[in-house]
């Protein structure tokens, strides 16, 4: 892992001394990749521990709100904390000083607050694979915080090396916040070129230069630095698969050891509920406050008040009874959103179960299955927008320019990209824990492939099968990078809306749609949860 960060660093340097503004973007995409990962995994790596391997008081609500957030949008999170911090965010109304987040500090924080719970999900899972018998042997010669510095951190150096990229996958191929707060990454210039007319996806112009990658950068060296950058993306996701792999094993029979934080346990657990109340608790209230805020008429001139209920209305997408028929504020994007989204999601389900039963079966089949779909994680958003319109943008082939043009196909294809990774690995880790022994015993009485699915696989795993689903429906509301770029005239997913009027400002309206998304989100966390919940508890019964 260290020797492909060196790699990536030394061609990096080599573009940069050379002058090439795309070595530049790439550098940019670089730091702040770093500076994500320099952030949320040492939080992330305490918060695990702390989490779910201690006696902290209240660790099931901390993991739960941990758990809530795992889904909610980078858009979401943009809205909520400049509602906050941002321009026109109460705290920074209240102080009269420039806004907190803005550039570099707002792309940093933002995308650091989204990552951070899935440093600890994923922290916390390799947590659970170490040997309890280490750690009790260890335990006899040293006190319980080094013993799990030496012992456990360390027996989860696997689970931390994917959490970093993971982490580093993200924020090098999202181009949402980027464009908010207008720092120039590879992704976030690939958008902007796309939107003013410089990239030409067919290359139908003859160019050669005319499809590159970056808007104001010669073609050549466009094309190459995007070589580059994609190249190190795809050796990341390889290095994910790999981590992927070695977590295979199953954990000990025996619960995992606890650690007594002793005289320290309240003090520890006050200290990660105010890192919770910061995670979740200020954003949630700042959309609150700018969606009720209302400006009065008082005796001393107009001031503004908060409206309990402007709040309620503004989230309940301000309901109105017109002829009849109840219609709601932004509604056809909303439509667009859940068809799209319902569709998306059935459609990854059915390409998931597949490849995560394939890839649960051990050995080179593990990594060759989580390698067929991870790649799509790892590749920008936007580069898989212009893959998607150079594939159906083809008017030589009759039909595929209407599916293109007149449908809401390309959005599909955009939500499954963004989706099926993360529904195949849902699945694929409930299916390496299913008993080898039933497979094997159906197998011996004549059942073929799909009966074992349909009599063993769906009977013990149907709840895993329902989160996989609500994961993939969720994600695919949260696309934006590829959607953005491959709409059809006439349909606008509820993401591009956000998205658009985020540019305005956390206004009410816009606050009350983040604020609706959120809860939403946190909804559809709730019942994976409780789905989740049932299934490990019928799994040790």
């Amino acid at each position: 892992m260290k020797s492909s960060g060196w790699l990536l660093l030394t061609l990096v340097g080599v573009l940069v001394l050379a002058g090439c503004r795309a070595g530049l973007l790439a550098l940019n995409t670089l730091l702040l990749s770093s500076a994500v990962v320099a952030l949320t995994v040492p939080i992330g790596c305490v918060l695990a521990v702390l989490t779910s391997r201690t006696d902290l008081p209240g660790r099931r609500f901390s993991a739960a709100v941990l758990a809530g957030l795992l889904l909610v949008p980078l858009f979401v999170q943009a809205g909520a904390w400049q509602a906050a911090l941002g321009a026109d965010g109460w705290f920074t109304s209240s102080i009269a000083a420039p806004p907190l987040i803005d550039g570099w500090r707002g792309a940093i924080w933002i995308h650091s607050v989204a990552a951070l719970p899935w440093v600890v999900f994923i922290v916390a899972s390799g947590l659970m694979f170490v040997e309890r018998e280490l750690e009790e042997q260890a335990l006899l010669d040293g006190a319980s915080w080094q013993v799990a510095l030496q012992v456990t951190l360390r027996r989860s150096a696997g689970a931390i090396g994917i959490a970093a990229v993971w982490v580093a996958l993200v924020a090098a191929g999202e181009m949402a916040v980027t464009d908010f707060f207008q720092v120039r990454t590879f992704a976030e210039e690939l958008y902007t070129a796309f939107a003013l007319g410089d990239v030409q996806p067919t290359g139908g112009s003859g160019d050669p230069g005319a499809n590159a990658l970056t808007v104001g950068i010669p073609g050549t060296a466009g094309v190459w630095v995007g070589m580059v950058v994609i190249a190190a993306m795809l050796a990341g996701a390889l290095l994910l698969v790999r981590g992927l792999v070695s977590l295979t094993r199953r954990p000990g029979r025996k619960s995992p050891h606890v650690f007594h934080l002793g005289a320290w346990r309240w003090f520890t657990s006050a200290s990660v509920f105010v890192v919770l109340g910061l995670l979740a608790g200020l954003p949630l209230t700042s959309l609150a406050w700018k969606a009720g805020v209302e400006v009065v008429d008082a005796p001393h001139g107009r001031v503004r008040q908060w409206s309990a209920s402007k709040c309620v209305d503004m989230i309940a997408l301000n309901p109105t009874i017109a002829g009849g028929r109840l219609k709601i504020r932004h509604q056809k994007e909303l439509g667009w959103s859940l068809a799209v989204g319902t569709i998306a999601a059935t459609a990854c389900l059915t390409l998931a179960f597949p490849v995560a039963w394939f890839a649960g079966r051990g050995g080179w089949r593990t990594a060759t299955g989580l390698a067929a779909v991870v790649w799509l994680w790892a590749v920008p958003r936007p580069v898989i927008g212009l893959a998607i319109i150079a594939l159906m943008n083809r008017p030589e082939i009759p039909g595929l320019t209407y599916l293109y043009d007149r449908t809401i196909s390309p959005l599909v294809l955009a939500c499954m990209a963004h989706s099926l990774p993360l529904a195949t690995l849902v699945l694929w880790s409930s299916f390496c824990a299913v008993p080898k022994e039933f497979l094997e015993n159906a197998q011996l009485e004549g059942a073929n492939l799909p009966q074992r699915w349909w009599h063993v696989v769906l009977p013990l795993r149907w709840r895993v099968l329902v989160v996989a689903w609500i994961v993939a429906f969720v994600w695919s509301l949260a696309e934006l990078d590829a959607s953005v770029l491959v709409a059809p005239p006439g349909i606008t997913p509820l993401s591009s809306h956000i998205f658009g009027l985020l540019h305005f400002g956390a206004q009410d309206q816009v606050a009350g749609l983040c604020l609706a998304f959120f809860l939403a989100v946190e909804i559809a966390a709730a019942v994976c949860w409780a789905f989740l919940h049932r299934w490990s508890t019928a799994s040790r019964s």
